[in-house]
């Protein structure tokens, strides 16, 4: 019965789906990624996108490269990926985290009419989004 388990354990792994090179870079740029080293992640997303350019979490990695930028404190750059992957994603709840990021990168940077623009607009084309509080409360803090 021991022996059965064993084989059974072993079928298993033997027929376990092998790791696949996209699979191995997105680890490695989420380690990266989560000990601070965002240049490095970014390029390893950007790795990811090089070898399959649409893959169907394509638009969440262009977040996790606008969110090295944010993080990185280029908050210009990210700013910019931020409102563009907004424009260009079919997903709504996708748009709605882009715009709220989007605003937060320029507050950061000191462009308060542009953060309280963008967030208004943002609440306007968006009432039901579940970003609607932070949405709010940044506009607020832009005014």
């Amino acid at each position: 019965m021991a022996w059965t388990l064993v084989f059974c354990l072993l079928a298993g792994a033997a027929f376990a789906e092998p790791k696949t090179e996209s699979g191995h870079l997105r680890e490695f740029a989420e380690g990266l990624f989560s000990q601070g080293e965002y240049f490095r992640a970014a390029t390893e997303y950007m790795r990811m996108l090089s070898y399959h350019p649409a893959p169907p979490e394509a638009d969440e990695i262009k977040f996790k490269i606008a969110l090295c930028s944010y993080k990185a404190q280029r908050h210009g750059e990210s700013a910019h990926q931020f409102a563009r992957l907004a424009v260009l994603t079919s997903s709504t709840e996708l748009k709605d985290r882009c715009q709220l990021m989007a605003a937060a990168s320029r507050y950061q940077e000191q462009a308060y009419g542009d953060a309280f623009a963008i967030c208004d607009q943002a609440l306007v084309n968006s009432p039901e989004s579940r970003h609607r509080d932070r949405l709010s409360y940044l506009k607020g803090l832009s005014l």
